[in-house]
């Protein structure tokens, strides 16, 4: 099964499917002062993108497990995390593959996770 596991989130991420005809946002993500995190999202496939699912981890901690459903056989995930300044840590797990950044900034601070060279600039490929 093909799976995404998200484990931080500080502050927000947005993960994004593509395929060579359409791209739709998997999910939207918020959370602050370093509450759990512990989102699960199983990707499957269907005839259609499912609809954005929206998570809220601003005034507590999450646990969430969601299926998102894609039209393709073969999808890239793109995970967009925004740092509103200060401390950030984002963990992603895709596929049993850790894609994380963590640090500290004193402005806003915009990052994409995924190997350049490995994942090929496009998102992480997931196959169905």
């Amino acid at each position: 099964m093909n799976q995404i596991h998200i484990t931080a989130c500080d502050n927000e991420m947005f993960l994004v499917a593509s395929g060579t005809n359409s791209s739709a946002p998997i999910c939207h993500i918020q959370s602050v002062n370093g509450f759990t995190v512990m989102v699960t999202i199983n990707i499957k496939k269907g005839s259609a993108y499912s609809p954005i699912t929206e998570i809220n981890g601003l005034t507590g901690p999450i646990n969430k497990t969601i299926d998102f459903i894609v039209p393709e056989e073969t999808v890239y995930i793109t995970p967009m995390c925004l740092n509103w300044s200060g401390p950030y840590d984002f963990k992603v797990k895709i596929n049993n593959k850790d894609y994380n950044k963590k640090g500290n900034s004193s402005i806003p601070l915009g990052l994409v996770l995924g190997d350049i060279v490995e994942d090929g600039g496009t998102g992480i490929e997931i196959k169905l």
